[in-house]
């Protein structure tokens, strides 16, 4: 399991970047699905924390009860890839600049 998720990090930010390239309009919608994971990755985030504030349960198993939440690895785990992506076309700008 951890091969494949190391070759998901790796292969995913490319077919990212690849299909930016490829077609510009693509490049929108990742950024636009992004803004919306970021919105629903957040939400869901500060309403567990209002929740564990609200009960008075600071415990680890209620604080780490979020990643159980699908929604909630599945729009994180795109912003992840899609930060990697990002950097990586940054980078990539740069060396053509010099």
């Amino acid at each position: 399991m951890g091969l494949l998720m190391t070759a998901a990090v790796i292969l995913l930010p490319l077919l990212l970047i690849a299909l930016q390239w490829m077609f510009g309009r693509w490049s929108f919608l990742i950024d636009a699905a992004a803004l919306l994971c970021a919105l629903c990755a957040g939400i869901i985030a500060a309403l567990a924390v209002y929740e564990i504030r609200r009960d008075g349960t600071v415990f680890m198993t209620d604080i780490h009860k979020l990643f159980t939440n699908d929604l909630f690895l599945l729009t994180s785990g795109y912003l992840g890839i899609y930060g990697i992506a990002k950097l990586c076309m940054h980078m990539f700008n740069r060396y053509r600049a010099l």
